[in-house]
């Protein structure tokens, strides 16, 4: 019989030796951590599942505001907007219609502010950030009280091929090579046009013309021309975007416009400049206002010798037009930043009577030297452009309502992304980013 002094004493010993019941002791003191983590497993599977909606949510809004950049509508915001909504992004906002003017966490950025394509205007980016409060992720050793879900999405056309020479007259002939020698050379860019008529690209007599392609609405024939295309033309095609159809600029008063001058300083308005031989255009804009009438008080270049500027918007309205003749080699190149970026001459829309068969148009001639070099787009909504001599810079893209061109000129957007210039381009709307 063991005594009550001796079982005291070999109590500890069996006690340590006996592990009856240490599984449920484990449990117990783990049970609380594998809760925690099962719970904060199954909050962070939630956090995947709303990301993955807030970015289909943004894919599809991306793609709507893109496709109204592209059909030069004003209300990208709106329709953008509208699709997050419609994705379910932001519930305590009612569905559409009408269109919220503003979701909680969305932003819509026409150019995107960020990525490849930032500052490029015929992209639309969105981001949509949404704050969503934590349960398991709230305890220690995490401690968040609550987690920003973003999500990002750009769209925009997908075509990596630029246009050097956009046409925007949706009906009769937009881009006309009379004659020869007429010898035209866009590269690696194309020539797009954005009328529906069978003629809307004429070729008159046996000019040449090489281009990346020919992306028009309407068709083409090519009679007695040499064409080289790197890629096939497309004919019946969607109408090229305007990539500045949205930008406006405010313009001076009349009354603060100086006369016709020979010696114009940037900031200015003038009724007409007239350069005559050399001339340097220091930096900056340069306001030219015609009388209300089409082709009045130009911005006129003759004669012979250089004329250059760097840095250098010319800015017409109220009907002037611009006429580059005879022998003068003009160098002039746009600011690459600011609120003139990329823009080298501009016609004011709002201020111009707009192409009619009845009233026409300014009638814009374009032409110099040997040596002539215009880096920056040409922006003539409301002109009718002959454009010809020569051109050695490696970004001109002319956007007019029609364009004729002579001589021989060279047109290339290479070097458009330096430049600060935005081409358009004639791809289809898909997600880039």
């Amino acid at each position: 019989m063991i005594s009550a002094a001796h079982a005291l004493w070999i109590w500890p010993g069996r006690l340590a030796r006996d592990t009856r019941g240490i599984v449920l002791v484990l449990v117990a003191l783990l049970l609380p951590v594998m809760v925690g983590l099962t719970g904060l497993g199954v909050e962070t599977g939630l956090w995947y599942a709303i990301k993955r909606q807030n970015q289909a949510a943004a894919d599809e809004a991306a793609l709507s505001g893109a496709m109204e950049i592209a059909a030069a509508k004003p209300d990208f915001t709106a329709q953008a907007l509208c699709t997050a909504r419609r994705n379910g992004f932001d519930s305590s906002v009612a569905l559409p219609p009408p269109c919220p003017n503003a979701l909680a966490g969305a932003t819509v950025n026409n150019p995107p502010a960020s990525g490849t394509y930032s500052g490029n205007n015929s992209y639309v980016e969105v981001i949509l950030s949404q704050q969503q409060s934590t349960l398991f992720a709230n305890f220690n050793p995490i401690n968040l009280a609550n987690i920003t879900i973003k999500t990002r999405a750009v769209a925009g056309p997908t075509s990596s091929n630029p246009a050097c020479v956009l046409a925007l007259a949706t009906s009769g002939t937009d881009v006309t090579l009379a004659g020869t020698p007429v010898t035209v050379n866009t590269g690696a860019c194309s020539v797009d046009t954005n009328s529906n008529d069978p003629n809307s690209v004429t070729f008159m007599g046996h000019p040449h013309l090489t281009a990346y392609t020919i992306v028009t609405s309407g068709s083409y024939s090519v009679g007695g021309a040499t064409v080289t295309l790197t890629t096939p033309a497309t004919t019946n095609a969607a109408p090229t975007t305007d990539p500045y159809a949205n930008a406006a600029h405010v313009m001076p008063s009349l009354a603060s416009c100086l006369p016709n001058t020979s010696a114009p300083t940037p900031g200015h308005c003038y009724n007409g400049i007239t350069i005559n031989g050399s001339y340097n255009f220091s930096a900056g804009v340069y306001y030219v206002a015609g009388n209300g009438a089409l082709n009045s008080n130009p911005f006129s270049i003759s004669g012979g010798g250089n004329v250059t500027g760097n840095g250098v918007t010319i800015v017409l309205f109220n009907g002037s037009d611009v006429s580059i003749t005879g022998n003068v080699n003009v160098t002039l190149t746009a600011p690459i930043a600011g609120v003139w970026q990329g823009i080298l001459f501009w016609q004011d829309k709002a201020s111009t009577t707009p192409c009619t068969p009845l009233v026409g148009c300014t009638s814009d001639t374009i032409s110099g030297g040997a040596a002539t070099s215009l880096t920056g787009a040409l922006y003539f909504p409301h002109g009718n452009v002959d454009f010809g001599g020569n051109n050695t810079s490696n970004c001109t893209v002319l956007i007019a309502n029609t364009v004729t061109f002579h001589g021989t000129p060279a047109m290339s957007a290479a070097g458009c992304a330096a430049a600060g210039v935005t081409p358009p381009t004639n791809g289809a709307i898909a997600l880039v980013e």
